[in-house]
């Protein structure tokens, strides 16, 4: 979609896209304000791989992807909403764009295929304000890792605040890998910056639980950055 006309530039998903003959194939879809897939729905390949690029202003993300180990890329340059999503993929939600970004994870099963799993990875904006907050994530409800690696990441370069409130009950089973990082590598003085959120606030009682052979992993560096333990 375009965002040059008198219409909005989305793109909603509301009923199955399943590859299901052929040899590996790629999708790809352009929404110049929200891409949406709405709950029920699947994206998939049955047969062979396929390649989902998907590239919008933001997300929400309600349905089932499966690739079939085919490669993963949504960018975005606003805010990801994930609902009860169930992702098997290679690859990553990529979040671009300015300060004030959000990120909400409520619920969901996710599988990292391939050599690189399932990410969701935050690009530092370039505007450095003090004060306003680079990316504010919400965790809650059920979150399963079933298989793979499976990653979220952002890594601030100066004064970009990072804040997550974090409720979820997370499991990990079938040899699989969580991990999140959120750290404050340089600072550049605290001159100027206010309402420094905590980084990752546990917010109620939760329970992380890994099988045998399976891990869940927290890095976590607030700002102004200190030394690691």
């Amino acid at each position: 979609t375009d965002g040059a006309g008198s219409q909005a530039g989305t793109i909603t998903v509301e009923a199955d896209i399943v590859k299901d003959a052929g040899a590996e194939a790629t999708l790809t879809m352009f929404a110049n304000s929200t891409f949406t897939q709405n709950a029920g729905t699947t994206i998939k390949s049955t047969a062979d791989k396929l390649n989902l690029n998907v590239t919008a202003g933001s997300l929400v993300l309600n349905g089932t992807i499966d690739t079939n180990e085919g490669s993963l890329l949504m960018n975005t340059t606003g805010n990801v909403e994930l609902n009860n999503a169930n992702i098997s993929a290679n690859g990553t939600i990529q979040m671009q764009g300015a300060q004030g970004r959000t990120l909400k994870v409520n619920g969901g099963n996710f599988t990292g295929t391939g050599d690189n799993g399932f990410n969701i990875n935050v690009t530092p904006a370039a505007d450095r304000n003090g004060g306003i907050r680079d990316i504010t994530g919400t965790w809650s409800g059920d979150i399963t890792v079933s298989g793979g690696n499976v990653t979220y990441s952002h890594t601030a370069t100066g004064r970009q605040l990072a804040g997550h409130d974090w409720s979820a009950n997370l499991s990990v089973n079938n040899n699989g890998n969580f991990n999140f990082t959120e750290r404050t590598e340089n600072g550049g003085g605290d001159s100027g910056v206010s309402n420094i959120p905590v980084t990752l606030n546990i917010s109620n009682d939760i329970a992380i639980n890994t099988t045998s052979g399976s891990s869940a992993n927290f890095s976590v560096r607030g700002y102004p950055p200190q030394p690691d333990a």
